[in-house]
């Protein structure tokens, strides 16, 4: 949104201000040759010399008028053409703290909605909000602020912004604010997909290394428990607390070896067995097999999956595992009920198609602190879990070229989503890591 381009006068470009005063020159000419009493001949003779005269200096006013009209509007619809076409957000404040100008990208980012040229920024963006505040230090303090990073929150979400507000200088004095917003959730999203990758791929080598180390030992302490337990209870000493010792033992040994088969699974990633596969038949299966325990805690299943999905490659019984974990998830953390809200739709970014599918529910959430460790190993929000399930499902995702993340508010719920590159058999590029 800009300010309009001037609207043409009755006589087109030529300005009505040029057109009045060659007619008050004219008239006046006129008037002083009627008092001087000039003769018939000689007046008409400096009449018609006084409008050739007026005549070429109209001409050449208004062709040095035009050219420099022509050229300033070339100018601005330039610059209003670069304004409305580069994807940086530019809002222009006036001293005044009114804005002045906002191109569509910055409309778009920070949703301001129309007819906001001429209000005040503070009643668009309060201080109470980070932005605002950023702002009216700016206007007070006369500060600038470069490559600055903070968060807004847009449709009931939390965008993460790049900001850069410089003055608005004429003439060496300062007129107002320049702001320039960037939206990059998603590039932030990917360079903390890209951090927490890395750390488990250091994780993934040291937890090989130790379960490999841990399974000798206890296969041994497992083969000789049982040769204990053998001659202990075959002879006459056997006590009932002996064999509760040895029963606790046994239970005990037995759940380290499903700890330690968790451990491999996280750490080496099984063989991918990729097939094209369509994502609604998983996701319906799932959601009729989950259906009767969501209908007994109360909790209402809603989908909204998307009839027209492309083929994904992909390795099914593992995809249907990271699907069901975190479903089985979902309804956990809404014990007094709620609603399970599924969506899947096709999605274009830098030119790639994704298909997302994204899990909604409405239970405790996820406060702050702990949202950035929940794909860790050995980490878990419910009493009893190994903390392995979501480790394992984000592996999964990984190995497939994919990503998954979470959104949460503490007590509003939580957002998973699975995103998936459409790829066809036989494609070569990125290839899988787990394949």
């Amino acid at each position: 949104m800009f300010r309009p381009n001037p609207e043409q006068t009755l006589f087109g470009p030529i300005p009505v201000r040029l057109i009045l005063s060659i007619l008050l020159v004219f008239v006046v000419v006129v008037s002083v040759a009627l008092i001087l009493g000039i003769e018939r001949e000689k007046y008409l003779l400096a009449v018609f010399f006084l409008l050739t005269v007026l005549g070429i200096t109209v001409i050449t006013t208004y062709q040095s008028y035009h050219t420099v009209r022509r050229t300033l509007e070339s100018v601005k619809s330039l610059t209003r053409n670069i304004l409305e076409s580069i994807p940086t957000g530019v809002i222009t404040v006036d001293s005044r703290g009114r804005i002045t100008s906002i191109n569509p990208a910055a409309d778009k980012i920070l949703l301001f909605g129309s007819n906001v040229l001429g209000k005040q920024i503070r009643d668009i963006l309060p201080v109470s909000t980070g932005l605002g505040h950023l702002l009216d230090e700016a206007f007070k303090e006369g500060r600038s602020f470069r490559d600055q990073t903070m968060t807004y929150p847009k449709n009931d979400q939390t965008f993460v912004l790049w900001l850069t507000v410089s003055d608005l200088i004429n003439e060496g004095k300062r007129e107002g604010l320049v702001l320039l917003v960037k939206d990059i959730s998603e590039i932030n999203r990917l360079e903390q997909q890209l951090r927490r990758s890395e750390k488990l791929s250091a994780i993934h080598t040291l937890s090989a290394a130790v379960a490999h180390e841990i399974r000798n030992p206890l296969s041994a302490m497992d083969l000789n428990l049982g040769l204990l337990e053998e001659e202990i209870l075959a002879g006459p000493g056997a006590t009932p607390s002996t064999r509760e010792f040895i029963d606790v033992l046994n239970v005990e040994i037995k759940r380290l070896k499903g700890i330690l088969d968790n451990f491999a699974r996280f750490s080496i990633p099984n063989q991918l067995v990729l097939e094209e596969v369509k994502l609604e038949a998983i996701l319906q299966h799932l959601v009729t097999l989950i259906r009767g325990e969501a209908h007994e805690k109360g909790i209402d299943i809603e989908t909204n999956i998307s009839s027209s999905l492309p083929l994904i490659l992909t390795d099914e019984n593992q995809i249907t595992q990271v699907f069901l974990n975190i479903m089985i998830n979902a309804l956990q953390a809404m014990a007094a009920g709620g609603k399970l809200s599924i969506q899947a739709e096709e999605w274009t970014f830098n030119n790639e198609r994704w298909v997302n599918v994204r899990f909604s529910d409405t239970g405790a959430g996820i406060d702050k602190e702990k949202i950035n460790k929940i794909f860790e190993p050995f980490f878990s929000m419910r009493q009893g879990g190994t903390g392995l399930g979501l480790a394992i499902a984000h592996r999964i995702i990984e190995d497939h070229g994919g990503f998954i993340h979470v959104d949460s508010v503490e007590g509003s719920g939580s957002v998973f989503t699975v995103q998936l590159p459409v790829r066809k058999k036989g494609s070569e590029t990125t290839p899988f890591r787990g394949a």
